[in-house]
């Protein structure tokens, strides 16, 4: 699910302002103008209940090895939610499209 569609749910400027940033700012990152940094994708991440995945908000861009940025947010990841990436990278690095067959 994209940021702009989990937001059609709900309020920007309130999700906003939980995030710690600006209306503005979080309309740019729904359409792909700006990248969130990877703190701010963490937690947009976790704040949406992972309906929304970092990958979604990096897109083909995302930068890699994701372990090691990961230890530079705050606040920590799970050893949930890191296993799940690892997956993904994994994935990634073996040529699978995040993770997904079909």
């Amino acid at each position: 699910m994209t940021l702009a569609e989990y937001l059609e749910r709900g309020e920007r400027v309130a999700f906003a302002t939980r995030l710690g940033i600006t209306a503005p700012y979080l309309h740019q990152i729904c359409q792909h103008r700006r990248a969130p940094s990877w703190d701010l994708a963490v937690r947009i991440s976790a704040e949406t209940g992972g309906h929304v995945s970092i990958e979604e908000l990096f897109g083909p861009a995302i930068p890699w090895p994701i372990e090691a940025r990961l230890r530079e947010c705050d606040p920590p990841m799970t050893p949930e939610v890191l296993d799940d990436l690892r997956r993904r990278q994994d994935a990634v690095c073996m040529g699978d499209s995040y993770g997904q067959t079909g």
